[in-house]
């Protein structure tokens, strides 16, 4: 793999190597505009009966040590390729908060509070690790542990597999034994699948399949220049509630066609892109979990696929 003189004499250092077109994409975004906080996920956990706070965070630790990917940093400054670099050893950021004096009202408003700034603090990402944990106390038997990770390193697919494996080390140290997870691939695999694909090949399947297409279909939607300028820097998520009959009318319609919920509401958006552009024919992009099924191992692989 590409390496660097530099980075190599330090001890360490476990391996280095190039980016996914993903994470160059993720790369180029954060540091475009680097405190909008859009690629820091937020994983919070609801935690019952007596947590203890030095095993929890030893499991955590293991499963870091499990996956170089979760030791990685990126360089890019003065080279026309960035890298990932892995560290053989970090030391996870661990943070423990007790709420269990205050009312629920004020737990929830500290804890918006807590996640909004957490956001804005963000990770420098050349520096290892790119995630930190926070554990709140709420009760004698309640807590919430926070998981904040760059999305650079991991995708959603990840999050599932990771919690599992810290459980399972907690349960296992808590009844004094050792933490022993099955070897799992490593995301360098994947980097080396990449380099293996026929490049050309693919560029020519994307031009053949969106000839006539110069740019993404926009969302024409009248908005004075003040909302212009608020929309142009900023990200923000909107929540919207179902009720229950139409919920059921959408699941059961989504069965009797056997599709997926996803499938039905990528639907709905390109008909309304339609409707707005007054375009026959839409093109907007869909981030998928693309884990190839001839990469051994894929399914159980930590990183960004």
């Amino acid at each position: 793999m590409v390496g660097s003189q530099k980075y190599q004499k330090n001890n360490n250092i476990e391996s280095i190597y190039p980016l996914s077109p993903m994470q160059e994409g993720l790369l180029f975004h954060t540091l475009s505009d680097p405190n909008s906080g859009v690629y820091l996920e937020q994983i919070l956990l609801t935690l019952s009966g007596q947590v203890n706070q030095e095993t929890l965070k030893q499991s955590w630790q293991q499963v870091v040590q499990r996956h170089g990917v979760l030791r990685t940093m990126f360089v890019w400054e003065g080279r026309k390729q960035p890298l990932q670099v892995v560290r053989k050893q970090v030391d996870l950021p661990w943070s423990y908060l007790d709420w269990q004096d205050l009312s629920s009202t004020e737990q929830q408003q500290k804890l918006e509070e807590f996640l909004r700034e957490d956001r804005e603090k963000g990770f420098q990402l050349n520096q290892a690790p790119l995630m930190r944990c926070t554990l709140i106390r709420l009760g004698n038997q309640t807590c919430k542990l926070i998981w904040s990770v760059h999305h650079i390193l991991v995708d959603g697919w990840c999050s599932p597999i990771i919690v599992k494996e810290v459980l399972s080390c907690y349960e296992s140290y808590n009844q004094g034994k050792r933490c022993n997870l099955p070897p799992v691939p490593p995301y360098q695999d994947y980097i080396l699948w990449l380099q293996q694909q026929n490049q050309e090949a693919a560029e020519e399947f994307w031009r053949q399949s969106l000839q006539g297409f110069t740019t993404p279909t926009p969302l024409v939607v009248e908005r004075s220049q003040q909302q212009r300028r608020q929309h142009s820097s900023s990200y923000q998520e909107e929540q919207i509630n179902l009720g229950q009959t139409t919920t059921k009318a959408l699941q059961f319609l989504v069965r009797e066609h056997r599709l997926t919920m996803a499938t039905l509401l990528k639907a709905a958006w390109a008909l309304l892109l339609s409707r707005y552009s007054g375009e026959s024919e839409v093109l907007f992009g869909v981030g998928v979990s693309g884990r190839p099924g001839n990469l051994l191992g894929v399914e159980k692989m930590v990183g960004l696929l």
